[in-house]
């Protein structure tokens, strides 16, 4: 098959969608053609070969300071005729420039939703219902795959049929028991609001609870001001990979108490690593974390303080989830989840799942 992978962004931008798509690419490549059709970031060659699958990367404009900012790219359909793929495999996320292209593509199609439906507060969950209820009338008909059973839930209450919808999660290339516990508990992830993450600082603060936070984002400067003066908080920023790794690797156990989450890949990446987690009990958590960690109601701050509290004293329950973790991470690897994935485009192909 010739395969094109199309998201907006792809590495070096390093999001929980590209990690998706560079596993499809290292696993389909060993088999068929494979193509990343993204936007041309700032330092980026034009065309790449990347895990033996070809980079193509198209001229581009980015507005606004979100993470990752709006992006609007040239010259998709014209690509797309260039490559002459079997399969498409569009990761939808707002950006009209491919959601136009995409629906106006006529081969055969496959789109790929990883978050929740409307996720955001405020303004920008407005924005987001609105986009997500424009586009999700043209995705019927269309074989659609969903990260979460919780996503795929809430695409067919919007009318999209159950039979066209299905869920292949996210996962991971390797699992290494970590046994070093450095004395932190350890958050990864944007600093926005649905992260919950005001609330564990706060939290931590008044429990005596270190914390280590890896992630940029909106919060950032006022997570400064709150934990000022407060030691037991360390605002890392962005991390690299490898400095990623150590952090998961030597933390005391991981926490992430969003609001929405359609998966919650950060959970499981922790979770690979043989850590307890702790995490909120909405969207697709449950689906991850199973009975193999510490689900909580991420708005009830009591009930995240006892959780806090309870791991951060108790060192047998701390191992006992740790160990739980580590063997309920061997359902999401990777090998498994692309060969998936790879059935599902020979469906598309020969006819057998054919858009309406």
């Amino acid at each position: 098959m010739r395969i094109v992978e199309m998201n907006p962004f792809y590495l070096p931008y390093n999001g929980g969608i590209e990690k998706r798509i560079r596993a499809i690419c290292s696993g389909l490549a060993k088999r068929h053609e494979v193509f990343v059709l993204t936007s041309r970031l700032p330092g980026t060659p034009a065309t790449e070969e990347m895990d033996g699958a070809t980079v193509i990367r198209l001229r581009s404009t980015y507005r606004g300071n979100y993470n990752p900012p709006f992006v609007s790219s040239e010259g998709i359909l014209p690509a797309l005729s260039d490559i002459g793929p079997d399969v498409v495999d569009y990761h939808y996320r707002w950006s009209g420039s491919y959601n136009r292209a995409f629906f106006r593509y006529t081969g055969r199609r496959v789109v790929t939703f990883h978050n929740q439906f409307g996720e955001g507060t405020g303004l920008l969950g407005i924005a987001s219902r609105m986009n997500d209820l424009l586009y999700i009338r043209r995705m019927h008909g269309l074989q659609v795959m969903t990260v979460s059973a919780y996503v795929k839930k809430q695409l067919a209450y919007h009318g999209i049929r159950e039979d066209d919808i299905e869920v292949i999660p996210n996962g991971i290339d390797r699992r290494t028991m970590a046994t070093d516990d450095g004395g932190f508990a350890l958050f990864i992830g944007r600093l926005v609001s649905t992260k919950g993450i005001e609330r564990l600082v706060e939290a931590c603060i008044q429990y005596g609870i270190p914390l280590k936070i890896a992630g940029t984002g909106p919060l950032m400067m006022r997570l400064k001001k709150a934990s000022s003066g407060n030691g037991n908080i360390e605002l890392l920023g962005h991390v690299s990979e490898e400095e990623k790794e150590h952090l998961l690797s030597t933390c005391s156990y991981f926490v992430m108490p969003s609001l929405q989450e359609a998966f919650g890949i950060a959970i499981l990446e922790a979770m690979a690593h043989g850590k307890a987690v702790i995490a909120g009990n909405v969207g697709g958590v449950s689906e991850v974390v199973g009975n193999a960690g510490m689900l909580i109601d991420p708005t009830d701050k009591d009930e995240l303080a006892g959780a806090l509290i309870r791991l951060w004293r108790d060192d047998e329950k701390r191992r006992m989830l740790g160990r739980m973790a580590y063997g309920r991470a061997a359902q999401f690897m990777w090998d498994e989840i692309v060969k998936r994935i790879e059935k599902l485009y020979m469906r598309v192909l020969d006819g057998s799942r054919t858009d309406a």
